[in-house]
């Protein structure tokens, strides 16, 4: 009855053998072989084509984005980038504080309900809406009725009515295509929302510029207002176009409450506002210890160096899920390799087109 010794030996635990260095080789050359067969190569394509089509429309919207200003900047030199550059850079930082943070609670809601195979009321849509324009109007009354003398002391008093107006359509327009691209990614439409709110608005004003339309600064400001207007109804038009098509019988409607919108959305607000204060304050600052010309070659460079975020978000995306699995394991002699192999790759793709 008692256990044999090679029983008594199998119940003792043994290190896992390695295994030998060229057995290793061989087994990463032949993975890496078979991830580089064509059909291989299109499958993986395929199954990261949404994050590849992502960081592709990214890409197009900064370099719209630096194409506005080339423009701008070779017709007006550098006080027309200032002047368009605050204008701008203001308007982001107040739609920010307007609405920072309800696009992401609204991500989270809604994405539920489609998660349980089913369709946000057109109540739900409207009465999130209705806030964003509500919240909308708070720093667009501030700016018609105190617009000038809130923003004086950036440019001595300089802001004339035109750029509070254009300011103001921006802030909306930059608000409500936010939105509208929470909606259409919670319903899949992920390229058509990240368009809508990245690309539409520098499309629509570099058609004008290249259309010869704009024959001043005034004029600039003016188109503007008409873009910023068009963008919003592209937007919303589009949305709406979307949820009617997937109307169906077979779905049933489910109502978002908008107190658990807001509710979720207090605590990213601070995150919202943080992350363009430091954009606006700075332009802010230049515009008033340097002027208007300062101004426009600081936002220059800050659009050349928007560029180089693009690789580091491209990297985070691939790194941060393997981070937090070795995370998950306790495993923090990888999180420090993955780390390091990061920091790394990304000095090797920025640094040299920094030094050029």
């Amino acid at each position: 009855l008692l256990p044999s010794a090679t029983s008594c030996a199998s119940l003792i635990p043994r290190k896992p053998l390695s295994p030998c260095p060229a057995a290793s080789a061989a087994i990463a050359l032949q993975r890496s072989a078979q991830w580089l067969m064509p059909l291989t190569m299109i499958a993986r394509l395929r199954h990261h084509f949404p994050a590849l089509a992502s960081v592709a429309i990214r890409i197009i919207g900064v370099a719209l984005g630096y194409l506005v200003i080339v423009i701008i900047g070779r017709t007006w030199g550098p006080e027309g980038n200032g002047i368009y550059a605050l204008v701008t850079q203001t308007a982001m930082f107040l739609s920010m504080v307007a609405i920072g943070g309800l696009d992401l609670s609204a991500v989270r809601q809604f994405s539920a309900v489609e998660a349980q195979q089913g369709r946000v009321s057109s109540g739900s849509l409207t009465a999130l809406f209705a806030l964003t324009a509500v919240l909308i109007l708070i720093p667009i009354a501030l700016l018609a009725f105190g617009g000038p003398s809130i923003l004086g002391w950036i440019i001595d008093g300089q802001f004339s009515s035109l750029a509070i107006a254009a300011l103001a359509m921006t802030l909306a327009a930059r608000a409500i295509t936010r939105m509208v691209s929470a909606v259409l990614r919670t319903q899949g439409f992920f390229l058509t929302g990240q368009s809508f709110d990245i690309v539409i608005i520098p499309l629509l004003l570099i058609a004008v510029l290249l259309g010869g339309l704009v024959a001043s600064l005034d004029d600039l400001l003016g188109w503007m207002i008409v873009t910023g207007a068009a963008s919003i109804a592209l937007a919303v038009g589009t949305m709406l176009v979307i949820h009617r098509r997937r109307a169906t019988a077979h779905v049933t409607e489910q109502n978002v409450s908008v107190r658990a919108i807001l509710t979720g959305a207090l605590p990213l607000w601070g995150v919202a506002v943080s992350a363009t204060f430091a954009d606006w304050y700075g332009l802010a600052v230049v515009t008033a210890q340097h002027g208007l010309a300062d101004a426009g070659v600081f936002r220059v460079v800050m659009q050349i160096a928007v560029a180089f975020s693009i690789v580091s978000t491209g990297l985070f995306a691939v790194y941060s899920p393997r981070i937090g699995a070795a995370q998950s394991l306790g495993d923090w002699n990888k999180v420090a390799r993955l780390v390091r192999s990061a920091t790394w790759l990304s000095a090797a793709l920025i640094l040299p087109a920094a030094i050029v």
